[in-house]
This record gives C-alpha cells, structure tokens and sequence, in this order.
C-alpha cells in the first residue's frame, strides 16, 4: 500500500490516491513504519486539498491561513500529522521525514501548536544535530514565537551556506536581542546573498539596516539601504512603518497622532496589506473613528490571509463599537 501512495503521489494521480487513503485504515497496516507513511501521506494530501491553488514551493503561505482554506480538511491534515509525528518517534525518526516537516509547520502553525513539534525536533537534532533542513524549519518557527536566541543558535550550529532567509533570521534576531552591531555585520556579509534570493521580507532587512547603519555612523551606507529600499515594490510602506514605530516608541503620548498619520499614507500608498496589518493593532476599538478604521482595514487583511483569534476578538469589539452588531455576531460565532 505505501508503495501505491508513493507512485500516486509522484504521478499526481489524485483521483486514485484519494480512494487508496479512504480505504487504507492504520489497523490495516502491521508495522509502525507503514503506519508513519500512510499518516504522512495523508496529512500532506489532505493540506494540499485544504488549501486550493496554495501549496507551491515558491510562495510563503502566511501562517495564519487564507480565508479560501477548508478547515475542516485542515483539522484532519492536523490528526493524520500528530499520528504520523507519533510513529515517527516510535520507529526512530525515519530518514524521509522530511516529508513531514514543511506540511507540519503550516499546519501546526494554522493550529497555533508549534510547542508540539520543537519537542519531536529537539529529540531529532540530539541524534543528527548536523540536520540542516530541520534546522532550518526550526529556526524560522522559533523566530516566529519571539525565541532569538534559539533562532540563533539552531542556524549557528549548522556548518552550512548561509541563504537569504537564513541571513534574514540572524539580523533581525541580533537586533532585537540589542546587538545592532552583529546585525549590521550579518547584513553586510549576506547582502549580496539577501539580493538574489529576495527573501519575503527583504525591504524590511535593509530597511532596519539603514538604521543600524545610522547608528554605527555610516552615513554612505544609510544613503545606499535607504535607496535600495525604496526600490523595492513595498518599499514606502515599509518606510512608513519604520517611522512610525520609531516615532510612537519615542513619544507614546503621541501615538494617536501617529495613527493618523500611518493611516494617511495607508490611503495614499493604495492600502499595502503591510500597514493594515500594522495599524490594525495599534488604532483603538472602542473609538468609533478607529473602529470604523479597523473594520476596512480588516477587509484588506482577510484578502490577504486569516486574522489571528485575538484579532477577531479586536474585529468584533470594532464592529460593536461601529452598530455593526451582525458583524459582530458572525465573528463570534466563527471563531
């Protein structure tokens, strides 16, 4: 049977698969290592099902999902990939589980269950700590919980060739561990790398790097990131960003004023997913200018991707706040 998934698979015969994965059942299988395979296989088809035009190699799906995505398919991407986490252990982590390992960071992350798996990965990398790609899948969940040093450390540790991301989670960890000075050597030495594998975030890393730049006092390297910057498709928007958050940082009383501001080059710029997202957070949903603010930007995040639940919760508290009492009622009741 696990040779039939493999050769299904690989001919992208779904019609087939998807029979051979309804009529396979674990009991039906004897041994641990078949059991892992079929789990496996069935978390991976049933994400890739659950997610619609959505699961390519080249483009970062946003961890908190698309509005288009199947949830209840989702949940059962989740059982089939605990189950197959689980006979993984029992068998020794077998050497395809690389399989699993990009399929469970989306789904995993979907759920908000990444504790889960840093348990099965440090068990793994206590016996292949030379595990790069593992590694790698690690580091950027970790840098996603706000784990820097860990981040660090798992990308450190590996004797490899740094690539852009991996160049992107060194520099943004050291500068929020308050060491722009290790930061700013990263981005030097990886900046032709960050450059040809134009990672997702790569306005935001030269970005932070003109300010870096700034404070070393090297005013020809601030000039040159700023214009790289600007160059790039949402440049501005990350600029606009990057001010804000200085500015609010540095006077918090007048952090309304800076709202507004944000807000102004939202409309400006042609409403960048970017600053929704940014601002979202910060405008206040009991305000009713701010309410009604938060519910636009809420349509042009959910374009995008899903909200986090605490994201809804602010979402229905700003649909309430705006008499939007139905609105408020179908959030709830969906999350």
């Amino acid at each position: 049977i696990i040779g039939q998934l493999v050769v299904l698979t690989l001919a992208r015969n779904d019609e087939e698969l998807d029979q051979l994965l309804e009529n396979t059942s674990e009991d039906s299988l004897d041994k641990d290592r078949d059991k892992y395979s079929f789990h496996a296989f069935a978390a991976r088809r049933a994400y890739v099902k659950a997610t619609p035009n959505e699961f390519t190699y080249n483009e970062v799906v946003p961890i908190q999902g698309k509005t288009t995505f199947d949830v209840h398919l989702l949940k059962r991407a989740l059982y089939h990939a605990e189950k197959a986490w689980e006979f993984a252990q029992k068998v020794g982590y077998p050497s395809d589980i690389t399989i699993l390992l990009d399929i469970s960071s989306l789904i995993f992350g979907y759920f908000n269950k990444v504790d889960e798996l840093f348990y099965y990965f440090e068990e793994i990398l206590k016996q292949r700590p030379h595990s790069a790609d593992l590694a790698k899948h690690y580091a950027t969940l970790a840098f996603n919980k706000g784990l820097h040093e860990k981040t660090i450390s798992l990308i450190e540790s590996q004797n490899i060739e740094y690539d852009g991301n991996d160049y992107g989670l060194l520099i943004l960890s050291y500068y929020h561990l308050g060491k722009p000075r290790i930061a700013l050597d990263y981005l030097l030495d990886g900046e032709t790398k960050i450059l040809e594998d134009k990672p997702q975030n790569i306005a935001l890393l030269f970005c932070l790097g003109s300010e870096l730049a700034e404070k070393q006092m090297e005013e020809e390297l601030v000039s040159r990131y700023l214009n790289l910057v600007k160059g790039f498709e949402n440049g501005e928007a990350v600029l606009a960003i990057n001010s804000f958050i200085h500015n609010s940082n540095k006077n918090p009383d007048l952090r309304e004023q800076y709202c507004d501001q944000l807000y102004a080059e939202y409309q400006r710029l042609n409403k960048p997913v970017e600053i929704a997202e940014q601002l979202f957070r910060y405008l206040n949903p009991t305000d009713i200018n701010h309410a009604q603010q938060i519910c636009e930007l809420a349509e042009c995040i959910l374009a995008s991707h899903e909200l986090f639940e605490k994201d809804y919760f602010r979402l229905a508290q700003a649909y309430i706040t705006s008499d939007q009492h139905g609105s408020a009622l179908s959030v709830a009741e969906k999350h």
